[in-house]
C-alpha cells in the first residue's frame, strides 16, 4: 500500500527534520497595499456542500456551453447556469469524489476512490462507471472516443467513452511515499503524456498505451523518504513543440514533444502547475513565490515575492494578467509584464446563498478555506472554488482613469 501525504503534513515533517532538510517553512507574507488597476465585480456565488473539505483535493469547476459544473467530496455534483448561477440539476452519488468534473463531450467525468464515473450533462444521471482499482486524484481526460484516467499507483487507464470498458493500461513503478496528488494527463495528438511520483514524465501511444519516450525531471536524493520525494504533480503547459513540466524537489524543464529530449532545465520546485503565454512560462513555486521564465532558454524574466508562503495555486492567464489563489481564500491578479499586483478579491468576504446544513455552521468551514484548484477563466469572467465548496464568479474589467 502506498502512503499519500497531504502537502501540509509533508511541510510540517520536513520542518521538524532537525536541520537535515533543505526546505524552510516561512510564515505567509502579510498582504501589502497597492493601487488597483482592475475592477473585480462579483456576479454570483453559491456553496456546493462540503467542497473538498479538509482533504488536499483539487476540485475545479467545469465551464461548458453556458453551464458550470461543480463537485463535492461527499458525492454531490451540480450544474448551474453560468450567467445567473441558477441550479439546473443536482446529483448525489454513493461514493466520494476525488477529481473532476471534466469535459467528456456529452458527459461529465469524475474520479473517485477507485472509479471513473460519467454523468450525462443534460440531467446528471449516471451514464457509466468503471472500477480502476485505486484513487483517481487527477481529472479524467477525454480524447476522441477514449477517456484517460490516472491512478495514484502509477497507472494510466484508457476507457471507452461510450461503454466504460477498459481498452489498455500502462504502469510505472512509483515510490511508496508521495504527495497526495497527481498531474492531469495531457493528450497531444496521438500521445498521452503523464507525470509520475518517481520524477519521470512519460509519453505513451493513445491507441494502445505503448511507450514513446521517457524523461527524468528529478533524481531522488536526501537523508529520508520525505526529502527524496520528486513527484511530478504540477500541471503541464505547452508552447509550440515544447512541453513544460516541473517536479517537487526537482526542476522546471522544457522537453521536446516529439522525443522527450530536455531543452533546458531550471532548479525550481513546485507542486501546483504551469501556465504558458506568448514567450514566457509562469509558475508558483513551493515557497509561494511567482516566477516568469523565458520559454526559449529558461532565463528569469521576473520573480514576485509579495505572496511568499501563501501556498499559491497554479497561475492562469487572463489577458495581460495572471490569476493565482492562496491558502486564505484570496484571488490575486498579477501583471504578466513585470509581476506587480493589480487586483485582489476574497471569497470569504462574499455572501453565498446555498443553505448550510443545520448541523454545520459557517464557522466549521472558515479554518479550511484554501483555494487549491487553479481558477478558471472565460473571457472577462473568472470562476474559483475553495475547499469549503464556495464557488464565486467574478467579472473583471480595467479601471478607467
Amino acid at each position: 500500500m502506498r502512503a499519500l501525504l497531504p502537502l501540509a503534513l509533508v511541510l510540517m515533517a520536513l520542518s521538524g527534520c532537525g536541520g537535515s532538510s533543505s526546505v524552510q517553512i516561512d510564515p505567509p507574507a502579510t498582504l501589502s497595499t497597492f493601487t488597483p488597476e482592475l475592477t473585480v465585480k462579483p456576479q454570483w456565488v453559491i456553496r456546493l456542500d462540503k467542497g473538498s473539505d479538509r482533504y488536499f483535493l483539487k476540485l475545479p469547476p467545469l465551464l461548458d456551453a453556458g453551464r458550470v459544473y461543480g463537485a463535492s467530496i461527499d458525492g454531490d455534483v451540480a450544474s448551474f447556469d453560468a450567467r445567473t448561477g441558477a441550479r439546473l440539476w443536482h446529483s448525489s452519488l454513493d461514493t466520494e469524489i476525488y477529481s473532476g468534473p471534466s469535459d467528456g463531450g456529452d458527459v461529465v467525468l469524475l474520479g473517485g476512490p477507485e472509479e471513473v464515473i460519467a454523468l450525462n450533462k443534460r440531467d446528471g444521471k449516471v451514464a457509466w462507471r468503471v472500477t480502476v482499482g485505486n484513487e483517481v486524484l487527477a481529472a479524467p481526460v477525454r480524447a476522441g472516443d477514449t477517456v484517460i484516467a490516472r491512478t495514484v499507483d502509477g497507472r494510466i487507464h484508457a476507457i471507452d467513452v461510450q461503454t466504460g470498458n477498459i481498452r489498455w493500461r500502462f504502469s510505472q513503478d512509483v515510490p511508496s511515499l508521495s504527495l497526495r496528488g497527481i498531474s492531469t494527463p495531457l493528450v497531444i495528438g496521438d500521445m498521452v503524456v503523464s507525470g509520475f511520483a518517481n520524477g519521470k514524465v512519460v509519453a505513451v501511444s493513445l491507441a494502445d498505451g505503448t511507450q514513446r519516450w521517457e524523461a527524468v525531471t528529478a533524481v531522488p536524493h536526501g537523508r529520508n523518504e520525505l526529502e527524496r520525494m520528486v513527484d511530478v504533480d504540477a500541471q503541464f503547459a505547452i508552447r509550440g513543440d515544447q512541453l513544460f513540466a516541473v517536479s517537487y524537489h526537482g526542476h522546471l524543464v522544457s522537453l521536446s514533444l516529439a522525443t522527450g529530449q530536455m531543452l533546458w532545465s531550471r532548479d525550481i520546485s513546485s507542486w501546483s502547475g504551469i501556465a504558458a503565454a506568448d514567450d514566457a512560462v509562469y509558475l508558483s513555486d513551493d515557497k509561494g513565490d511567482l516566477w516568469a521564465i523565458s520559454s526559449s532558454n529558461g532565463a528569469t524574466l521576473w520573480k514576485q515575492t509579495a505572496l511568499h508562503g501563501r501556498r499559491l495555486t497554479a497561475p492562469v492567464a487572463q489577458g495581460d494578467y495572471l490569476i493565482v489563489g492562496d491558502y486564505d481564500d484570496y484571488l490575486h491578479w498579477v501583471a504578466r509584464e513585470d509581476g506587480h499586483i493589480a487586483a485582489r478579491v476574497r471569497l470569504e468576504d462574499l455572501d453565498y446563498y446555498w443553505p448550510l446544513p443545520s448541523d454545520q455552521p459557517v464557522s466549521d468551514y472558515v479554518e479550511d478555506r484554501a483555494l487549491l484548484a487553479t481558477p478558471m477563466v472565460a473571457g472577462d469572467s473568472v470562476y474559483a472554488m475553495d475547499k469549503r465548496g464556495v464557488l464565486g464568479v467574478f467579472q473583471v474589467t480595467p479601471k478607467h482613469p
